[in-house]
């Protein structure tokens, strides 16, 4: 059976709430929930989907649509980074941070992924060998527990600056991580990486085979338009 979906952003949650309450669409307890959250911050919105095969309205939060485009999300708000980054490690996900604008060159990078991702201490420091450890890591064998994590997220901050240093090795980077957190969908293992940048123009070629896309909140160009404070 084929569900007809359709998803209300957070300016439109209230008007299709309302008519779909009078019409019997919408429990009072969705209502309330709506009515409530509609007046939260955009980070913490959910948004509402309707199903015709039950023919009724749930919530779903928006950051259930991460990885639809693929494993790696931009972000350019500060806030809306953090955000996303203390829902996932509430909801189990192992949560690393590093800041890429702190490496001037690529031997920073992979020291410090080295000793974020627990690399054993063989590990070459090249792009090659960065690609055989993450691929260890898709599998489990390091970097987070697979029987107590939900998933692995690895946020960069500073991607832009860094791309300057290097941008050959800020893409390799990318795209390193994209193709494994692919082969650690085949075990059922969630990989995703968040990278903030602090230009909201910022475009990185494909990576993993699919383009990066800015995650669900700042898709619009409106939506990134303020300072990414």
């Amino acid at each position: 059976m084929v569900t007809d979906t359709r998803v209300f952003r957070g300016r439109t949650w209230h008007a299709s709430a309302l008519v779909n309450y009078a019409f019997g669409k919408c429990s009072p307890r969705v209502w309330e929930a709506v009515s409530r959250c509609s007046r939260q911050s955009p980070p913490k919105q959910p948004s509402l989907l309707f199903s015709s095969r039950t023919g009724y309205w749930s919530l779903v939060d928006t950051r259930a649509y991460l990885v639809q485009n693929g494993f790696i999300s931009l972000f350019f708000q500060k806030s809306v980074l953090e955000d996303t980054a203390e829902w996932l490690a509430l909801h189990g996900y192992r949560v690393i941070s590093l800041d890429a604008a702190e490496w001037e060159e690529l031997e920073q990078m992979h020291v410090d992924i080295a000793s974020a991702l627990e690399f054993p201490a063989y590990y070459g420091g090249s792009l090659d060998a960065l690609n055989d450890c993450l691929s260890e890591v898709a599998v489990g064998s390091y970097g987070w527990s697979v029987a107590a994590d939900t998933g692995l997220v690895l946020v960069l901050r500073g991607c832009a600056e860094f791309s300057v240093v290097d941008p050959v090795g800020a893409h390799r980077l990318l795209d390193v991580f994209a193709r494994q957190a692919s082969y650690a969908a085949l075990f059922g293992h969630r990989l995703m990486c968040l990278v903030h940048s602090s230009d909201p123009k910022l475009s990185v070629p494909p990576v993993g085979g699919t383009t990066v896309m800015w995650n669900y909140l700042e898709a619009a160009d409106s939506a990134r338009q303020t300072r990414g404070l």
